[in-house]
């Protein structure tokens, strides 16, 4: 697996471990991928380690109804310390909570602080660098010592935030961070619904590993054998073929439908997608292609 090693003085895991942290490795990368275009991957490790807190709370209630839940146990769980799990049970932080990214910040800090504002009350034009009322000392502030003032502000000026005034001054042209463009926001919260939904399938998969009646569909079909000057025409017939089957499938299941909506309902729901990526991407899929060239060497099947 590219970039992930087990430290020297590590056990060396049994295959089985390690096919596990591989797959939570890939989710990790997708989950970055996703979103580190508009939250650091800082932050997004801090909901990690909330959610984390919230599923063991959950999985306690669940294992051990009535039995207290000690923080020594949800640590051992979530490996997080104590103190850090306390202060999220006191108060759990809500998503306005998060600092979207320095940048953000920056600009929300220059605009609020008193100290920064002009005689009119507009953030002030301020040195680039210098000690306090400065941009070097809010980058400093607000971004750490580690993030050089001359990086925040070549960024801020490309992304048309801010803008370099009489050589050694810097002003604020936009006050707002946009880093949410073309309803990026609405294809994220629809794609990371069918994610999620997709997650609750393997989840119940686990479950009813044993137990195949208790099993959900969860199957994909794929090639690797498709020329490049026959791609539009496949992705063409694909989207048909599965808009047939969403209308056929959306029948089907209002067939089934009770208008009175009584309490014991159910969401039940099948999801589509097409998917496509250059094999060389991700180890998954390199690998993916290493076995299916082999099985077709051999006339095997692959799962």
């Amino acid at each position: 697996m590219k970039n992930f090693n087990y430290q020297a003085d590590h056990p060396i895991p049994e295959p089985r471990s390690e096919m596990i942290m591989q797959a939570a490795y890939r989710m990790a990368r997708v989950f970055v991928k996703l979103f580190s275009p508009y939250l650091q991957t800082a932050v997004l490790a801090e909901m990690v380690t909330q959610a984390g807190v919230e599923n063991a709370e959950q999985r306690c209630k669940k294992d051990t109804p009535g039995q207290k839940i000690t923080l020594s146990k949800l640590s051992l769980m979530t490996g997080t310390s104590t103190t850090i799990i306390k202060g999220l049970q006191k108060k759990p932080r809500q998503l306005g909570d998060y600092q979207v990214c320095a940048e953000a910040a920056i600009l929300a800090r220059w605009c609020k602080d008193p100290e920064l504002r002009s005689m009119s009350g507009k953030p002030a034009d301020l040195p680039i660098f210098g000690p306090e009322g400065s941009f070097q000392s809010l980058v400093t502030r607000q971004a750490g010592r580690g993030i050089s003032t001359r990086t925040v502000l070549d960024r801020m000026i490309a992304t048309g935030n801010l803008e370099i005034v009489n050589r050694h001054f810097v002003r604020i042209i936009d006050a707002n961070w946009r880093f949410i463009e073309d309803n990026e926001d609405q294809f994220l919260d629809y794609g990371t619904q069918a994610i999620a939904s997709l997650a609750t399938t393997v989840e119940n998969n686990l479950q009813h590993r044993n137990a195949p009646e208790g099993k959900l569909v969860e199957r994909r079909v794929y090639s690797i054998k498709i020329p490049e000057k026959l791609q539009n025409k496949v992705r063409k017939g694909i989207n048909e073929i599965v808009i047939r089957q969403k209308e056929e499938l959306g029948a089907y299941l209002r067939s089934f439908e009770d208008t009175t909506l009584p309490e014991n309902t159910r969401l039940i729901g099948v999801g589509y997608y097409h998917w496509q990526s250059p094999l060389d991407e991700c180890d998954f899929y390199t690998n993916l292609t290493r076995k299916l060239y082999l099985a077709s060497k051999n006339d095997e099947t692959i799962p």
